[in-house]
């Protein structure tokens, strides 16, 4: 794998475990390189649950990117 498509999959493994440890918002990785987000939203979601997963999701990207790269390879990564 690519250096930057590996940073992007840790980048992004963050993400989905602060998605799932901080906001209690399922999500994983798939696609080749992992680098897509699946999110596993419940059967009923309204318009407020999906503010809520945009705050989720906008707040978990700038922790991510508030990391240096070493610290990212400490979250594993998420099932799916």
């Amino acid at each position: 794998m690519w250096p930057a498509l590996n940073l992007l999959s840790l980048f992004l493994t963050c993400c989905c475990a602060r998605a799932q440890e901080v906001h209690r918002v399922l999500a994983s990785l798939d696609g080749p390189g992992d680098n897509v987000i699946v999110v596993k939203p419940p059967l009923a979601f309204s318009l407020a649950d999906a503010e809520r997963l945009l705050t989720a999701l906008d707040e978990c990207l700038a922790f991510a990117a508030g990391l240096a790269p070493d610290a990212l390879a400490a979250y594993g990564h998420t099932p799916t």
